[in-house]
């Protein structure tokens, strides 16, 4: 049978007692054991400030999973997060294909993907920094798409 790697974020309402996420946690960990997958990484990231409002909501507690499943258990996982009347969002993203769930916990890597409190640095902030040196490598120093339109600030002169 063919595993794929899988991380599933969910956002569920502020109010959600520790209860009910470790409900809902245990029920996401039996539909992945159902489909004869293997839970890789659980952790609770709490109660955070979210980046817009959701169903009039400014928080949210997040749930990450980091899974190895057949594709079918996405499915029924998405399914059964839709149902949950708690939950505000979830996102669930393929990290590899056909995994060696054996290799993967022998390596013992920091798999913690927990988001960055809001006095550190963000990956935006490096996104910005990176075009900023993209920009810079420019050979007239004027954006690159300015170049690939044509445009250029100087208008040839004709003989």
């Amino acid at each position: 049978m063919m595993l794929h790697e899988y991380e599933t974020t969910v956002i569920v309402h502020p109010e959600t007692t520790d209860e009910d996420m470790n409900r809902l946690g245990e029920r996401l960990l039996g539909i992945v054991g159902t489909y004869q997958g293997t839970m890789l990484f659980k952790e609770d990231w709490g109660l955070r400030k979210l980046a817009y409002p959701i169903r009039k909501q400014p928080r949210g507690r997040y749930l990450y999973m980091d899974y190895a499943s057949p594709a079918d258990c996405v499915g029924e996982m998405e399914r059964v997060l839709r149902i949950e009347s708690g939950v505000l969002r979830f996102l669930t993203v393929r990290l590899g294909e056909n995994v060696d769930v054996e290799a993967i916990k022998l390596a013992g890597r920091d798999r913690s993907r927990k988001p960055a409190d809001e006095g550190e640095t963000s990956l935006v902030d490096d996104r910005e920094g990176d075009r900023e040196e993209y920009m810079d490598d420019a050979p007239t120093g004027r954006p690159v798409h300015g170049q690939a339109a044509g445009l250029d600030d100087e208008p040839e002169e004709e003989d």
